[in-house]
């Protein structure tokens, strides 16, 4: 799995992008950590980020053309951690952040914030 931020010839407003190899399909796949249902697949990486670059500005047309703000980057990914976890945890945390139509990021965050003494601040 790979993070990516936006480089120039892609512009995501900032949010962070997943980019993973999707075996079963033989695609490459990226998703916004925080909008997973904004996702794009192809035969590379680069491929994949074009196609969601595609995607994310026809997303855009559609919240302007019915007068909906565009979405903002709820996570401040300068403080990011990364943690290895097993791939069969990993499907199982994205799957329930989908179910809940919220970012991986943000439901691990949630789950974390649970188990430890510190509380969760968002702008949910």
């Amino acid at each position: 799995m790979i993070k990516h931020k936006s480089k120039p010839s892609h512009d995501f407003n900032g949010f962070m992008v997943t980019i993973f190899y999707d075996q079963p399909d033989n695609d490459w796949v990226a998703y916004f950590d925080e909008m997973p249902n904004i996702s794009a697949f192809g035969d590379t990486p680069a491929l994949a980020l074009d196609e969601l670059q595609i995607a994310w500005n026809l997303m855009k047309e559609v919240y302007e053309e019915d007068g909906i703000a565009i979405p903002k980057p709820l996570m401040n990914y300068e403080t990011m951690t990364k943690v290895a976890v097993d791939s069969n945890i990993h499907r199982s945390l994205l799957q329930e952040a989908n179910e809940q139509h919220t970012s991986l990021a943000l439901l691990v965050s949630q789950k974390l914030s649970q188990v430890s003494s510190f509380p969760l601040h968002t702008n949910i």
